[in-house]
């Protein structure tokens, strides 16, 4: 299984380094878009098309869950995104610091099979990002505390 999770910036790492610590039955894919940072600078359409840009980068590369990690643009593009990848369950987070309440909880109401219960010995996280990399490796080794590898450049965003 794979999750999605993606942010406009890097504060989605947050999301990220919670989810590392409770969630080990999933490979993660990351995906910043700090070149459109900040979405609360941007019009609603421009972040449901921003949105829904990764969503279908999330489908191509067959996640199971996506993850809206930013406050704002959970409250625009939601209720879109459900409806466009309605085959696969999206939750929104309004509240960084409920992170593992609400993914566990979204998990065992969309799971058939119960997949979330089974344990990765090794879960991969890549680290996707539309704009400059190495800025966004150097504050996010700092948000996460560690050596950040597999991160790659999205190209033509």
């Amino acid at each position: 299984m794979k999750i999605g999770i993606f942010d406009s910036g890097i504060e989605g790492l947050l999301v990220l380094k919670e989810l590392k610590g409770n969630i080990n039955f999933a490979d993660i894919i990351y995906y910043g878009d700090i070149s459109h940072n900040p979405y609360n600078a941007k019009t609603n359409e421009e972040i449901q098309n921003y949105c829904l840009t990764i969503g279908e980068f999330f489908i191509d590369n067959r996640v199971s869950l996506i993850i809206i990690g930013c406050k704002f643009a959970t409250k625009v593009v939601l209720e879109t995104m459900k409806k466009r990848f309605s085959s696969i369950p999206i939750i929104g987070l309004y509240d960084k610091f409920k992170i593992s309440e609400e993914v566990i909880s979204g998990l065992e109401e969309n799971s058939t099979n119960n997949y979330f219960k089974k344990k990765k010995e090794h879960p991969k996280v890549e680290y996707f990002v539309a704009g400059n990399p190495e800025q966004f490796k150097k504050l996010g080794e700092l948000i996460m505390g560690n050596k950040m590898k597999n991160v790659y450049q999205v190209i033509n965003y």
